[in-house]
């Protein structure tokens, strides 16, 4: 891993009218500043319609921007590191110093200092910071009580930095993960999201939650909630803001980043999935327009989203080949597939193809590659293979030349190996594939690098579920994996990992 992110800082984002309370609160990460408040991951055009009495807003054919906008900031606003120097003597003797966030314009306070890879706890009564704790990459694992996953596992965890939400079966829960070593996080109250979701995605600082569409036409409803999360580490309740929006289309396919403030939504009805870019502001007055992804290839679908654009997939099952496409304009009545480019480098692959859209609008693709018999046939599963398939939300084309095998299997197997590959910075990522010693029925997590192309293999960890049982989130530079741990639902759990910590290559 570079020296940029071997050493990092340990960093609070407190809004400056945060009073110093009672309560002991964890204070001490290793984070690196410069990740801090990027997407999420798991993804501009104007407005599709803007809520209240505003009219629609047309879209426009500028630019992708790689670049998040955040919402406004609720307090501690700042411009640079000077703005920020009245906040250290505000915050008490945890605090020694504090900078300007470039991106979110608020100011972060570096508390309880101990150095990289390290947590500590400040004692808000005393004013002292506990005896440090480190961590390595696996930081440590817990258990959410509240229920087991509410939606598809892939859709039900998102994080903003230090909270990590979860769709349950018993509603959304959240919890407070400023200190990665603790195994019992503190769950916050999430109030307003009066419904059980189908999906959660974080876009910068705001959640959003989503149902299916629902009653009747022409017009259907769907309900939208979502919280902008403040910079607060000792909140103790969040208060969603909700809509009540309308369709024309059913039967929601998927729900993507839009790579700027809001989400797609992707309907099933029809063959060319019909698309729909919501932008805040949203009220129960807004009606979302879908319109058709021109061009899309027969039986291809929308599988992941890369800045303002959707990816669709096919697989050709004569030839073991997946096919990708770029939707230039999704969301907008200019909406066009461009032509389909066949991933054929690697030769044979299963069709077990998972994406993973960065906070840049960068697209990691993992699939398994099959070993190639003497007769020219495939003899099963070699490699589950991770690639950098897209450099950012505005590359013109896939590319394969980037990439690293996770797991090699010997024997071969038939097993489902690939697991959703979690993007953390432009060069860092998490690889998830089935274990290739053992059973293929555990996850082995391991850090990967873009620049040099490398599997860090000392990070490997295993967690005792299959690929396909997982989901996964990033923010403030960690990764954090939700796990359907009971085959029943019952419970589930999340495991975080600190990247820039432990390992072979730091």
């Amino acid at each position: 891993m570079r020296a940029s992110t071997g050493r990092r800082m340990a960093v609070l984002a407190l809004v400056l009218s945060a009073s110093i309370g009672g309560s002991a609160v964890g204070c001490s990460l290793g984070l690196d500043k410069s990740l801090l408040e990027q997407g999420a991951g798991d993804d501009g055009e104007a407005p599709v319609e803007a809520g209240g009495d505003g009219p629609v807003k047309q879209p426009t054919d500028g630019p992708a921007s790689d670049v998040v906008v955040a919402p406004e900031a609720d307090a501690g606003a700042c411009a640079t590191d000077k703005d920020c120097q009245n906040a250290v003597g505000d915050a008490g003797s945890c605090v020694k110093t504090a900078t300007c966030d470039p991106t979110w314009h608020v100011c972060i306070l570096d508390t309880c200092d101990v150095g990289a890879c390290k947590a500590a706890i400040c004692n808000e009564a005393l004013q002292t910071c506990s005896v440090p704790t480190s961590y390595g990459f696996s930081a440590t694992k817990f258990d959410v009580p509240y229920g087991g996953v509410g939606a598809g596992v892939r859709d039900s965890i998102a994080a903003v930095w230090p909270f990590v939400f979860i769709v349950t079966t018993n509603g959304v829960a959240a919890y407070l993960v400023v200190d990665p070593t603790d195994s019992t996080p503190p769950q916050v109250a999430v109030h307003g999201v009066p419904f059980l979701p189908i999906a959660t995605v974080a876009v910068g600082r705001r959640v959003y939650f989503t149902t299916g569409t629902q009653g009747g036409g022409p017009t259907y409803r769907q309900a939208v909630a979502w919280i902008d999360v403040p910079q607060n580490p000792f909140v103790t309740s969040f208060d969603a803001t909700s809509a009540w929006v309308g369709t024309s289309q059913q039967n929601v396919q998927a729900v993507l980043t839009n790579g700027v403030d809001g989400l797609f939504f992707v309907y099933g009805t029809g063959s060319l999935y019909p698309t729909a870019d919501m932008h805040p502001p949203v009220d129960d007055s807004t009606t979302l327009l879908p319109y058709s992804n021109a061009g899309l290839a027969a039986n291809a679908t929308i599988a992941a989203a890369s800045g303002s654009r959707l990816v669709t997939y096919r697989f050709d099952g004569s030839s073991n080949t997946p096919n990708v496409a770029l939707v230039n304009g999704a969301g907008t009545p200019a909406a066009q597939a461009n032509g389909e480019q066949s991933l054929t480098a690697f030769g044979p692959l299963v069709d077990q193809s998972v994406f993973g859209t960065g906070g840049d609008g960068s697209l990691l693709w993992t699939d398994g590659v099959y070993e190639v018999d003497d007769a020219g046939g495939t003899a099963g599963i070699q490699y589950a293979r991770l690639t950098w398939l897209l450099g950012s939300g505005t590359a013109a084309s896939f590319d394969t030349s980037t990439f690293v095998n996770l797991e090699t299997y010997s024997p071969t197997t038939g097993a489902n190996v690939s697991g959703p590959p979690l993007w953390i910075d432009g060069n860092t990522a998490l690889g998830l594939a089935a274990a290739s010693s053992g059973s293929t029925n555990s996850t082995s997590v391991q850090r990967v690098t873009k620049q040099p192309a490398s599997v860090d293999t000392a990070t490997r960890t295993l967690l005792s579920v299959p690929p396909g049982a997982v989901g996964v989130a990033t923010s403030g530079g960690f990764g954090y994996v939700l796990a359907q741990d009971d085959p029943n639902n019952k419970t589930c759990s999340v495991s975080i990992f600190a990247p820039s910590c432990g390992g072979g290559d730091l």
